[in-house]
């Protein structure tokens, strides 16, 4: 698991670098970038700092609590950045035909914040940290896809604008 958070947490600054360089920087995508940066730290400190897997209520050592702080800390920093983004893409062109997605996976993230909340009181916790998770993870994904086709598109516009001009 150690691993897959520290993959993880390379994956959000790359996603992070690639939207800093890819959308109109505005003041709420500065600070979306920042937290998605954020994020990735958090990631790398639940990495260093294992969860207590074991443990009948965790968190139950210090170690654990710094865990869990990292996760809540770098999961709720998704879930902000993907509603400051969601609003950012209106003044970007290339971007606004994402907004919709990116918002209404950005509720998809609250619904499944209050579907682990609903969980943890039933003790399925563990369930519930997964469909969190994976939400997220399918708003990364996604966001990710169009960040690349965002690139591509420019560059084909580039070679064909080239063309152009060449002939």
């Amino acid at each position: 698991m150690t691993a897959a958070f520290y993959v993880l947490a390379l994956s959000v600054f790359a996603l992070a670098l690639g939207l800093f360089r890819s959308i109109a920087l505005t003041n709420l995508s500065r600070v979306a970038i920042l937290l998605l940066c954020l994020a990735s730290s958090g990631m790398v400190v639940m990495g260093v700092f294992p969860g207590d897997v074991h443990a009948l209520h965790p968190p139950a050592t210090i170690m654990g609590v710094i865990h869990w702080t990292a996760a809540g800390i770098s999961f709720l920093n998704i879930l902000i950045a993907a509603f400051l983004l969601s609003s950012s893409f209106k003044s970007d062109e290339r971007w606004q035909e994402f907004r919709r997605p990116c918002f209404i996976l950005a509720l998809a993230m609250v619904g499944a914040l209050l579907l682990y909340g609903i969980l943890a009181l039933v003790g399925w916790i563990g369930i519930g940290q997964r469909i969190y998770i994976a939400v997220c993870l399918v708003w990364l994904l996604v966001l990710a896809g169009w960040v690349w086709f965002v690139g591509v598109r420019e560059t084909l516009d580039l070679k064909r604008q080239n063309m152009l001009d060449h002939s």
